[in-house]
């Protein structure tokens, strides 16, 4: 057991030894590390559930079947939506280490370096050890099936070693010190609305633009220009110079991609995948009453945003994570427009 407490909390020491730091991109590899270690804890878990759950003589069957087992190993999403379902994690906690986790992959992948974002996942990931890691520290949680033994170490500390009850208890004083020793630049509260005032200012911007961009073209005339292949019924709007009626009727097929557009991309025959566009185009707008269905009144998430001012990690992140959920498609399909339209502006022009 000692391994695998060694493990947990050598890898916590250098998260958040880095978290501490002033650079970015150090805090940025404590995301990762955060992320990582938490992951670990929830995987053994699960491992847990998988190694009790056996065929014998008396049960004939398992609950958890090969395909659960393969896709939790190979899938984070997978992972945290089994461990959700079998209250290993709350719901809350799975909606929160999933915005950690899209954050984590930014930066593991894609090289991002929004100091703000970073250091709010940091808070997610730190209040979630915080609160958890007390009690999954045991047999249970941490002991790993043929590891060798390890001795203790010392973090700054007071630390026993002998018996598995003093070994419990190495680990507890040690994850005190080790979380004591985070610097928190600032509280979840701050971070948060950093975060959802610059998207409310963002989705301003891209308001204004797509506005402004509606005047000098015919913005159907961009969305056939790069969705042609996906839909046919854009072909009329093209040959009748029809416009759109108001931004609403630009974010209804904006948002209509944003769902299927992917599904649509899988089919290589061009004429199903435009005639599947075009039914799955009606059924979106007949589904959503002809309106575009992530409107958000600006004035009341702003109102929203400035009562996040708890001191409770847990009810800022939930919050937030409530906000955030409003914003993003809004964001995502605005952001889609005008990548469109610049790309077609370009296009003209050359």
């Amino acid at each position: 057991m000692i391994y695998e407490y060694n493990r947990v909390l050598l890898q916590l020491k250098n998260a958040i030894k880095l978290a501490n730091s002033k650079y970015t991109q150090e805090r940025g590899m404590a995301v990762i590390l955060f992320d990582n270690i938490i992951e670990l804890q929830i995987r053994q878990q699960i491992d847990n559930l998988f190694m009790r759950d056996r065929i014998d003589w008396i049960d004939h069957s398992r609950k958890f079947n090969s395909k659960i087992r393969n896709s939790t190993n190979r899938y984070h999403e997978k992972l945290l939506k089994l461990a959700k379902r079998e209250k290993i994690i709350s719901e809350a906690d799975y909606n929160l280490l999933k915005i950690g986790h899209e954050i984590r992959n930014g930066v593991y992948h894609n090289g991002s370096n929004d100091p703000i974002k970073i250091d709010f996942s940091i808070q997610i990931f730190f209040d979630f050890i915080n609160r958890i890691f007390f009690d999954w520290g045991n047999a249970y949680g941490f002991e790993m099936i043929g590891r060798m033994p390890d001795d203790t170490i010392n973090f700054g500390h007071e630390h026993t070693k002998g018996s598995r009850l003093d070994n419990k208890l190495y680990y507890k004083n040690a994850l005190v010190h080790l979380l004591s020793e985070f610097e928190s630049k600032n509280t979840p509260a701050v971070l948060a609305q950093k975060i959802l005032k610059s998207q409310i200012k963002r989705a301003s911007i891209l308001f204004s633009e797509i506005q402004e961009a509606s005047k000098r073209f015919n913005f159907y005339y961009v969305i056939w220009y790069w969705n042609s292949h996906l839909l046919s019924r854009l072909d009329n709007f093209v040959i009748h110079n029809r416009r759109p009626k108001n931004l609403n009727s630009l974010l209804l097929i904006y948002g209509f991609l944003r769902v299927h557009r992917d599904e649509l991309e899988d089919i290589d025959d061009i004429k199903t995948r435009r005639r599947l566009g075009d039914k799955k185009l009606a059924g979106f707008k007949s589904n959503n009453k002809g309106k575009y269905p992530h409107t958000v009144d600006f004035q009341l998430i702003d109102k929203q945003v400035k009562r996040l001012t708890s001191t409770s990690p847990s009810i800022i992140f939930q919050s937030f994570y409530r906000i955030e959920k409003q914003l993003s498609p809004l964001l995502q399909d605005l952001e889609e427009g005008i990548q469109d339209f610049e790309a077609y502006e370009s296009a003209q022009r050359e």
